[in-house]
């Protein structure tokens, strides 16, 4: 399972015990933070952020919640379907 992955990547998956567990084929993420939409602004913003992660097929998608000028703005990244 491990034969041709790098020394290092072989070192962290032995030391942390990672082989012969269950494999993980998708993750869900749940995230709050703060963002700036520009690097001279001194305000930041509060975010919520969820984040969805596949392995077969590769995929992911990314969903924001936050105010911007008291407005609530919702945004969304993702990759999905590509071929």
């Amino acid at each position: 399972m491990i034969k041709d992955l790098p020394q290092p990547i072989k070192n962290w998956l032995l030391n942390y015990r990672i082989i012969g567990k269950q494999k993980i084929y998708a993750v869900r993420l749940k995230q709050k933070g703060l963002i700036k939409t520009k690097t001279v602004e001194t305000t930041w913003m509060k975010t919520n952020a969820e984040q969805y992660f596949s392995i077969d097929p590769p995929a992911f998608v990314c969903k924001v919640n936050m105010n911007m000028m008291s407005l609530p703005v919702n945004g969304r990244d993702k990759f999905i379907n590509v071929k």
